[in-house]
């Protein structure tokens, strides 16, 4: 998948300068993908030249021009035709798992150690996300109501939560198994 699907289907819900698109990684989208200031601008760039997007410059008296951007029609079939294309397979590509399995001639309290690391990271990622359920969250949307990109948000960051939490179940479970082994 690609960044600019990404960028198109916040397009979507309403125009955007790309300043208020980078918040928008850095807080709603951030759970479930990632993108640098300098990737958004310059995929908006290329959005922009294949009329995907559009932007019009606002004049700002204290500061210099601004872009809103907007997706254009184009930019929607674009979209559409790909949500209504099948994902490829999902891929993992798990480093820790690579780690694992170089287990048999490596020290072993190496390798408790990275998965230290990753339960600290994990634990970490899982607060930010409880905490963003609890604030933009609380109570949970009303299943009932009409789909909206609140309620989109919201089932991304449950998957979000889910996934963190069933890691952090995989973690303690291989630290147990390889404390096991280590003992025998």
């Amino acid at each position: 998948m690609s960044l600019r699907y990404v960028v198109l289907a916040l397009l979507e819900h309403e125009p955007l300068t790309g300043y208020e698109m980078v918040k928008s990684f850095d807080r709603a989208v951030g759970y479930f993908w990632s993108a640098s200031h300098q990737q958004v601008y310059r995929e908006l760039g290329g959005l922009a030249e294949r009329d995907w997007v559009r932007f019009d410059r606002q004049t700002q008296s204290d500061r210099p021009d601004k872009k809103v951007y907007s997706i254009t029609t184009t930019g929607h079939a674009e979209l559409m035709a790909w949500v209504d294309k099948p994902l490829p397979p999902r891929a993992e590509k798990e480093p820790v798992l690579v780690k694992l399995l170089a287990g048999p001639v490596a020290p072993i309290a190496s390798l408790r150690a990275e998965l230290d690391r990753q339960r600290e990271q994990t634990e970490a990622r899982l607060a930010a996300y409880r905490a963003i359920e609890s604030f933009d969250y609380s109570p949970a949307p009303d299943a009932r109501a009409p789909i909206d990109r609140d309620f989109m948000l919201y089932i991304a960051l449950r998957r979000g939560i889910l996934a963190a939490e069933s890691y952090l179940d995989w973690i303690s479970e291989t630290l147990a198994l390889l404390a096991d082994r280590q003992a025998s």
